[in-house]
């Protein structure tokens, strides 16, 4: 997400559900993170499609490349089935369309997700 003030709602929410976060500005960052903390440092990624310097469908590409087995769910403001397709064709696990309903959020991170699972104990 690259807008400030969704990064901190999104934030809060997730931190409330139990969730460590990790926020990225763009797409390129987004791809130096992952390469720079390894393809077991994360349990999972929201990507936003629509991101400046390298938009969600090139850094999905470039980060299952470096993390083959990260999964990554899809953020978009389009909710056209051929956006859902665009995001699983890319490589991306699942889509969600803004604005976000959060209660689905959870439910999709939690199904994709790796590791210690949102929102247990």
């Amino acid at each position: 997400e690259d807008d400030p003030a969704n990064q901190i709602v999104m934030q809060e929410n997730l931190e409330a559900e139990g969730a460590r976060v990790a926020l990225v500005n763009d797409g390129r960052e987004a791809v130096d993170w992952v390469r720079r903390d390894g393809p077991d440092a994360y349990d999972i990624v929201l990507m936003d499609i629509q991101m400046p310097v390298l938009n969600g469908y090139a850094a999905t590409r470039e980060i299952l490349r470096i993390a083959p087995d990260l999964s990554i769910i899809g953020q978009t403001a389009h909710a056209m089935p051929e956006e859902r397709q665009k995001s699983l064709d890319a490589g991306m696990v699942d889509h969600i369309a803004k604005p976000i309903n959060f209660e689905l959020l959870v439910q999709k991170i939690l199904k994709h997700a790796a590791g210690p699972r949102l929102g247990a104990g």
